[in-house]
């Protein structure tokens, strides 16, 4: 009941925000509806590793000093203030029709609506399309990176389960020999029926 109710306020401070925002809404319909050159997959790159790396700091310009505005570290705030699922870029979980004229509406989700609320009041939007290249190269070369360290990893497991497979088989035709040494050395050998050897192992039979 309190998190329909924390959604129900939401959602009203969102519906006002675009309402009064309706220019601002209309440039992040083609990003939700994924007909923009800025992906949704490149936004979440931007917040949570471009930024880290590179730490973006915006100045805001203000009439009496200018405002520093870490974009990572103020993310980071807005993910502990909200839950991820009312701050989030995805159109995760539960969606619904967001109506913003009679008969206009996008599908969408408060926690999208809220995020992107927050990407655009403090001109986000604007950075990112002026550093997409960047930013886009970053997400193409550290993607890559971690797939080739995923395929180096799988490599080297694969040839330590071999190692360890081959030891392991190793071990156990010793064993098995040692134990049919002891089984002669304890057995008269009149008492031994048939001896065979095969792959390197020596099956006994006794009288």
């Amino acid at each position: 009941m309190k998190d329909n109710n924390n959604n129900e306020l939401l959602l009203l401070s969102l519906s006002k925000y675009y309402s009064s925002n309706l220019d601002k809404l209309q440039e992040i319909l083609p990003i939700i509806g994924k007909s923009s050159k800025i992906s949704l997959r490149l936004i979440d790159w931007f917040v949570t590793n471009y930024c880290k790396k590179n730490n973006v700091v915006l100045v805001k310009k203000n009439s009496n000093n200018d405002e520093y505005f870490n974009v990572y570290s103020n993310y980071r705030s807005q993910l502990k203030a909200f839950k991820k699922i009312q701050f989030d870029p995805f159109r995760r979980r539960d969606r619904i029709d967001f109506y913003y004229s009679s008969e206009k509406f996008v599908e969408t989700t408060i926690g999208q609506l809220n995020f992107f609320r927050w990407f655009l009041e403090n001109d986000l939007l604007i950075y990112v399309k002026k550093n997409s290249q960047p930013i886009e190269n970053d997400m193409i070369v550290c993607n890559s990176d971690n797939h080739h360290k995923q395929s180096k990893d799988h490599e080297v497991a694969s040839k330590k389960y071999e190692r360890i497979h081959d030891n392991d088989h190793v071990r156990t035709t010793d064993d098995f020999q040692m134990k049919n040494n002891t089984l002669l050395n304890n057995k008269p050998r009149s008492m031994i029926k048939q001896m065979t050897k095969f792959n390197g192992f020596t099956t006994i039979s006794f009288t």
